[in-house]
């Protein structure tokens, strides 16, 4: 394959022919149908945040403490029990599917979907072992009792990821807006509403969030088999079993799966272990509101693999580069609203959302959301390296990472405690996408970066410096700040219509009149 580093291993099928989509199509549909994961991700951001703000004011500082810390290890077992399947899945499926390799696809199925439930099912009877012979990671009883509760969720966690990933290759992306981004919050929702009603611990919360995982689970089990019966790859065929092909790409993505759980959840271990449950607390409940920022990466990174995968597939990378920077502009610009909320207004979003307990976070929440804002607008970096195949360099990336987090974390959680973990956050997330782009920069031609699109970030800088400016010199009050913030994104968005290509992407919207006027300048 042209363009190919000499030491970077290329894990895979060889090219194939390009499918009758072009290019240009499979980038605007990827553009429509993530647009539509964008919609599901703030129906269940506001479910998702209704959750979490009634946890905390239920739970109260200590106890979501302890609820935080049990249901952060059960997401760093989920992350293990993907053994990076999901992400296998997410790039061979579509080269299996483009080459009529069906047998073949069948048999990754197979084995990515049995792989995750015999590791998930091992962790969680590791841990359940463990706890019976005396050997607990930590000694609050409460947590232990909750922790023994939550990670039987991680296998069902871990499921419901890779079910995501195979409707993304078969182009469902309905189901995943219908069951990731209603049903599954919606579940939450219930669970906590159930515990409250009842005045409920926060182990029972714990059961009803392993109920509604298995719920979840079995729901995705059902629309699988109807999405895929009437597709090629749903009749009958020889399979053939990729063990290799999944294993050798899936496995070293352990670390990134690993890495990304770092973030949150060692930060967590550290923060219980050097300071005390309260900052625990005091972390994790504005933790969410600043991964706000990276809800548009999230919805997509669901569907944009499989579209990359094949590009690489047909030996392609200019429009994988085309992809790549449509996407991060994308992402620049939709994420912008939220960005200016959590940072240029985080200390009147903390005191109205969370109340008083919690304003001293919003220093914190500030620094997190910088973090996770960069690294959603230089794009999917990490991802396009993973859809290359070229493994080496992302395991030596997440792996040097890993281990500066560790001593970010130790040195500044010990001094700083909750604003420590923050600022070891962002600077890990802002080191490793650094890393990372290098090292796109190095298998897609130096990755050019298009003088068309650096007006976007221009704008999304000078707006955010100016919105931060008000609020601290100023401090309006509440209604102000979010006229303003509406308006100052309305602006970032009509100033670059043209490098979004609006009107290509969404023609429909040219028919509704004031969407119509904001389009309109696209060529």
């Amino acid at each position: 394959m042209t363009h190919m580093e000499p030491q970077d291993e290329m894990i895979g099928p060889q090219p194939v022919e390009a499918s009758k989509i072009s290019a240009a199509d499979a980038q605007r549909d990827h553009v429509r149908g993530s647009s539509l994961m964008v919609v599901g991700r703030m129906i269940s951001m506001v479910i998702n945040l209704g959750v979490h703000v009634a946890s905390v004011q239920y739970l109260g500082e200590t106890d979501y403490g302890v609820f935080a810390y049990a249901l952060a290890i059960s997401s760093l077992a989920a992350s293990a029990s993907l053994f990076g399947q999901d992400r296998a899945l997410g790039r061979f499926l579509p080269l299996y599917d483009e080459s009529g390799s069906y047998g073949k696809g069948q048999g990754a199925i197979a084995v990515a979907f049995a792989t995750v439930f015999l590791l998930g099912s091992s962790i969680v009877a590791m841990i359940i072992g463990l706890h019976a012979v005396g050997f607990d990671i930590t000694s609050d009883e409460r947590a232990i009792a909750t922790l023994l509760i939550l990670i039987a969720v991680a296998p069902f966690t871990a499921i419901d990821t890779l079910f995501v990933s195979l409707f993304a290759v078969v182009a469902k992306p309905r189901a995943i807006f219908w069951r990731r981004h209603v049903l599954t919050p919606l579940l939450r929702l219930a669970s906590v509403l159930g515990v409250i009603a009842t005045a409920g611990s926060v182990e029972r919360l714990a059961v009803f969030y392993l109920a509604a995982g298995v719920i979840g689970v079995a729901l995705y089990a059902v629309m699988a088999v109807r999405a895929i019966r009437p597709l090629p790859l749903g009749a009958r065929h020889q399979r053939v079993y990729p063990f290799g092909e999944l294993y050798r790409f899936g496995g070293p993505m352990v670390s990134s799966d690993v890495a990304q759980a770092l973030r949150a959840t060692l930060v967590v271990i550290f923060l219980e272990a050097l300071r005390s449950v309260d900052d625990v607390g005091a972390f994790r409940a504005v933790l969410p509101l600043a991964q706000l920022n990276a809800v548009a990466m999230q919805s997509f990174k669901l569907l944009y693999l499989p579209v990359a995968a094949r590009m690489f597939g047909r030996d392609d990378n200019k429009s994988v580069a085309d992809l790549y920077w449509q996407s991060a502009a994308w992402l620049a610009v939709g994420t912008f609203p939220i960005f200016v909320a959590t940072f240029s207004f985080a200390e009147p979003l903390t005191r109205y959302v969370l109340g008083e307990e919690f304003v001293t976070s919003a220093t914190s929440l500030a620094v997190l959301s910088f973090g996770y804002y960069v690294s959603s607008a230089l794009g999917l970096n990490a991802l396009t390296l993973k859809a290359s195949g070229r493994v080496k360099l992302v395991v030596a990336v997440d792996t040097g990472t890993a281990i500066l987090a560790l001593g970010l974390n130790l040195v500044l959680i010990s001094r700083y405690g909750a604003l420590g973990a923050a600022l070891a956050t962002t600077g890990i997330l802002l080191i490793q996408n650094l890393l990372v782009h290098l090292g796109l920069r190095r298998i897609l031609d130096g990755l050019p970066f298009p003088s068309t699109h650096r007006k976007a970030y221009v704008w999304v800088a000078c707006g955010a410096g100016i919105l931060l400016a008000v609020q601290s010199l100023l401090n309006p009050p509440l209604i102000v700040s979010v006229a303003i913030g509406m308006a100052t994104s309305l602006v970032v968005l009509m100033r670059n219509r043209d490098v979004l290509m609006l009107g290509d992407t969404f023609p429909e919207l040219a028919k509704i009149p004031f969407l119509g006027k904001i389009i309109g300048a696209t060529s």
